[in-house]
């Protein structure tokens, strides 16, 4: 059907005017992203044991704790899985940052036996909080249940929205899929390349029928382990980066530059990590925000980041800003600079900034002989006085 243009929603103010926007929790992203996740296809990409899958959990407890329906539909890891990251997480969080539990410890015997009763109480607190804050997330993995194993084909998610969802007369969740290339497919007798490009299509469509947000977690190129991510180090088809709305890629801070070291940056604590945006059809597609990664306990957090609209008389351009990196902003060592000046004028009154500073100095030919002349007569002093 031919549509054509129509001035009729700017003269309203209503719902049917905006744009569904779902915060991410993460506020330095969700300032980018103009205010959070819309319907459209958004890929989250890092090389293995970057986070990528915890990054996507905590976005998703994020949601779903605000009461937004959220589907996690893992191919690698279990629902037990997913439980105890974010049990791990929130003992971090409730103990303020001091200590906390790893999954590990978590569903470990010895651990487990071994725990103080006042631990284990806590750990059991973090877990009905968990389940209290996430009555709205679901989750289907590859486990069997009652023996009928589901492949969770592309087909078989919107089956499942739909059954749940649609026909409930509820609104469809916030979809995440973990990960792209372990995605069975309908037709596995074509070539990868096909089959990751007809998902990665056929994913769009969902996210654009169902009026949603799909995140969707992409593995990358071994050429992208020492180097920074780029739109070229997706795996499997070159239609991933043309069929996203937006693209984040997660890497450690750092990478490819020059006595960067990969062992190193794997064991700090927290680790420096960098969620770049490659490309955001709504939003700034050259942030960068800097995170420390707390894997032990399955949480990300930002760096101290603090995020500004740079303004200039031709554009706007969000900027986000972190400890020690910037993303495409000005050099502000000079305005920093005019601000220290500026507040010790406002101090002391009679403190004039250096280049407000008069210099009243007399040019005039005359003046200068008359310098050049004192000049050669303290010369002729000091000759005398050495005997010269």
């Amino acid at each position: 059907m031919i549509k054509r243009p129509s001035a009729d929603k700017y003269h309203r103010k209503d719902q049917s005017r905006y744009t569904r926007r779902i915060p991410t929790g993460v506020a330095a992203l969700d300032k980018a992203l103009a205010g959070g996740l819309t319907k459209g296809l958004i890929l989250l990409a890092a090389t293995p044991g970057a986070g990528k899958t915890t990054l996507a959990n905590q976005i998703a407890d994020n949601i779903a704790s605000r009461g937004e329906d959220v589907l996690f539909v893992s191919t690698e890891v279990t629902a037990k899985d997913l439980e105890d990251k974010f049990v791990s997480r929130r003992t971090f969080l409730r103990s303020e940052r001091k200590w906390g539990l790893s999954v590990n410890q978590l569903d470990n015997e010895t651990e487990i036996e071994r725990m103080s009763q006042e631990i284990f109480d806590f750990q059991a607190k973090c877990a009905d909080e968990m389940e209290r804050e996430l009555q709205t997330f679901s989750c289907v993995d590859n486990d069997s249940d009652n023996g009928t194993e589901v492949e969770w084909t592309v087909e078989n998610i919107r089956k499942l929205i739909k059954t749940e969802w649609i026909d409930q007369g509820k609104h469809a969740p916030v979809v995440f899929i973990d990960y792209l290339q372990f995605l069975p497919s309908s037709t596995p007798d074509k070539q990868d390349f096909d089959i990751i490009k007809a998902q990665v299509k056929a994913l769009k469509k969902m996210s654009t029928d169902f009026d949603i947000p799909v995140v969707l977690i992409s593995a990358l190129t071994r050429d992208s382990y020492n180097d920074p991510i780029t739109l070229n180090s997706f795996k499997g088809s070159g239609s991933i980066e043309y069929t996203a709305d937006i693209i984040l890629a997660l890497q450690y801070d750092g990478v490819g530059k020059k006595g960067w070291d990969y062992l190193k940056a794997r064991s700090a604590f927290p680790r420096k990590m960098e969620l770049q945006i490659l490309k955001a059809r709504r939003g700034d597609s050259s942030a960068s925000i800097l995170l420390d990664y707390y894997s032990a306990y399955e949480y990300f957090e930002e760096t101290q980041a603090s995020t500004e609209i740079i303004e200039t008389p031709t554009n706007s351009r969000l900027i986000t800003t972190g400890s020690g990196r910037t993303s495409n902003q000005p050099n502000r060592k000079k305005q920093q600079v005019k601000n220290s000046l500026a507040k010790e004028e406002k101090s002391d009154p009679k403190q004039k900034s250096f280049e407000n500073r008069e210099f009243n100095l007399d040019k005039s030919p005359a003046a200068m002989m008359a310098k050049m002349k004192a000049k050669a007569d303290e010369m002729k002093a000091m000759q005398a006085m050495c005997g010269f």
